[in-house]
């Protein structure tokens, strides 16, 4: 399947700042090494087996590795919001568009469309 296909109608979205609550969260699955790791709360691409892929080829380059935390949409701002997670890959413009407006989101960055 195309990377296009797989990320079609998603959105990457950044948490602010760091936070405690991360330690505390329990993790659908780990992909890659490293010592520094980065959490990610998404639906479809992990199911999908398309973070499996980008986090192991991420991971092999810059040594980190992913934690995905499996939400829809909805979850995934929660967490997003809550600090428990650094990213999202979500299909929610207004809410996107919302939580950067509002300064507890950054760099919203369109990943593809259908």
């Amino acid at each position: 399947m195309k990377t296009s296909a797989l990320l079609s109608a998603m959105l990457l979205l950044l948490a602010l700042a760091p936070s405690s609550a991360r330690a505390a969260m329990a993790f659908d699955a780990t992909y890659g090494q490293g010592e520094q790791a980065f959490s990610l709360a998404t639906g479809s691409p992990g199911e999908l087996g398309r973070l499996k892929a980008l986090g192991e080829a991420f991971s092999a380059s810059a040594g980190a590795r992913l934690q995905w935390k499996k939400a829809g949409s909805g979850q995934s701002l929660k967490l997003l919001r809550e600090r428990a997670v650094d990213m999202i890959m979500v299909h929610a413009p207004q809410a996107e568009k919302e939580a950067v407006a509002q300064g507890w989101a950054a760099q919203r960055t369109p990943l593809g469309s259908n």
